[in-house]
């Protein structure tokens, strides 16, 4: 069996087909050998199982039937020369329209679109050795699909109870930092999950221009560029950026910031039921930084604070003493239940300030932002930096903020409300409409200690 199945697979393919983890994924951008390597990860998974185990049962989904039908299938049934599907095909069996495939001896695929609630049951309902998605994170092109949900991922993972070992592996192309994929695989830690990121130009058997044909025509799509094309976790826009002069790779810091004591501290909020509260310094030397910040989906502004503000500000900005609370103008409103309660009135009380009513003119607030981003470079860095750790304002200001556009082309006047996006969009415009009172000028810079001016953000 090991001799009639030769893989030709490239270094970070191989790897996360070797992989023993729990969980695996790889991305990468297209055509570099994804789904080969999800196939291989399949064959060489059956290979490590005792002989009276095989053949195993594996499960193959994706967010519908159709896409798995127009992508992933083509693969083992219309498979390129030289690829693992056509290494397999010609002992390869085709069952029910496509929707089980078996190599004898070796592994029966099971394959199910994620369309229904009743699809979900169905693949709960199975015992599999291998669990295999494809393309989890949803895209702005019909041929990548919509996505699947954690949910149906964490469902499905329930039925590898067939005996011996397991795998549970994802092959993706590149997803936002919202989506849950970056989450589970990126941003929270797991010794038991591994990615695997092939580089752009590893796959040495792609035809020659394949790739330089791909990067013209999505030159006026950079979001999905990044995904398809560079290998680059991005947010797809929906519509046009109310920041077109953010750039991620420019003004993102290369550390997690730290706040500089003795320099005052400017708390920017959005109110509602996903509330938002942005933590700015402008330093010594007149660079805007976006220090730290947290959102809650569940719960209004002093749930927010409760959890996220006072737990934040305790571990890292005891050595800020003055501040300035300037947010959303509706957050002064009352409550229908009671006149005398409001999100102003709470925040007030719970972190004993004063709050500031943000601009409510949207131009005022555009033109603030804008200029934020244009502000000149200092010591050769830009006037405005971004924590890396703050994911939530990235893809706001890599366009989740957004203007609608219409089929007609027509462009809305005013943002699109879009959670959380546009909350971390909001709390940033109602601030620096005010911090940034000025007309061409840099704005006035209050004294500091001695101590702040030595902690100055000088790049670190």
């Amino acid at each position: 069996m090991s001799e009639s199945i030769r893989l030709r697979l490239s270094p970070t393919v191989g790897a996360f087909v070797m992989s023993k983890a729990a969980e695996v994924a790889i991305v990468g951008p297209r055509k570099e050998g994804k789904s080969d390597g999800g196939i291989s990860g399949i064959v060489q998974h059956a290979l490590r199982q005792q002989a009276n185990l095989r053949p195993i049962p594996c499960l193959l989904i994706r967010d519908t039937l159709q896409n798995l039908k127009n992508t992933t299938l083509k693969n083992f049934l219309e498979p390129r020369e030289g690829s693992v599907g056509w290494a397999l095909r010609p002992k390869l069996i085709v069952k029910d329209g496509g929707r089980i495939l078996e190599y004898p001896g070796l592994f029966t695929l099971q394959c199910l679109g994620m369309d229904t609630p009743q699809d979900i049951s169905q693949a709960q309902g199975g015992n599999y050795s291998v669990i295999w998605a494809e393309e989890v994170a949803p895209a702005a092109v019909e041929e990548i699909g919509g996505g699947l949900s954690e949910d149906a991922w964490t469902t499905c993972l329930t039925s590898l109870a067939y005996p011996g070992t397991h795998r549970a592996q994802i092959s993706a192309n590149y997803s936002s930092e919202q989506h849950w994929f970056y989450r589970r695989f990126v941003a929270d830690a797991d010794p038991d999950r591994v990615l695997f990121r092939i580089p752009r130009g590893e796959n040495t058997h792609l035809q020659t221009g394949v790739r330089e044909r791909m990067e013209s025509a999505l030159k006026d799509r950079p979001e999905l560029a990044d995904r398809l094309v560079y290998g680059r976790f991005a947010t797809i826009t929906p519509g046009v950026k109310v920041t077109p002069g953010y750039d991620d790779t420019q003004h993102v810091a290369a550390y997690r910031l730290a706040p500089i004591p003795g320099v005052q501290g400017l708390r920017f909020y959005d109110f509602g039921l996903t509330p938002v509260c942005l933590v700015c310094q402008v330093a010594p030397n007149g660079r805007v930084l976006a220090v730290d910040g947290w959102t809650t989906q569940h719960g209004g502004i002093e749930q927010l604070i409760d959890g996220f503000v006072r737990p934040g500000l305790a571990e890292r900005w005891m050595g800020v003493t003055s501040w300035r609370d300037i947010g959303d103008p509706s957050g002064k409103i009352g409550a229908q239940h009671d006149s005398e309660q409001s999100a102003v009135r709470s925040l007030e009380t719970m972190l004993g300030t004063t709050f500031e009513p943000g601009e409510i003119s949207w131009p005022s607030r555009r033109d603030a932002v804008t200029r934020l981003m244009a502000r000149p470079l200092i010591e050769g860095q830009p006037g405005f930096l971004v924590s890396p750790h703050l994911t939530g304002l990235r893809a706001a200001l890599r366009g989740g903020w957004h203007y609608h556009r219409s089929a007609s082309g027509m462009v809305s006047e005013t943002p699109v409300k879009s959670h959380p996006d546009s909350d971390w969009g909001d709390a940033l415009g109602y601030g620096m409409a005010k911090v940034l009172e000025w007309s061409g000028a840099p704005p006035i810079i209050p004294t500091y200690s001695a101590r702040a001016r030595a902690m100055s953000y000088n790049g670190r």
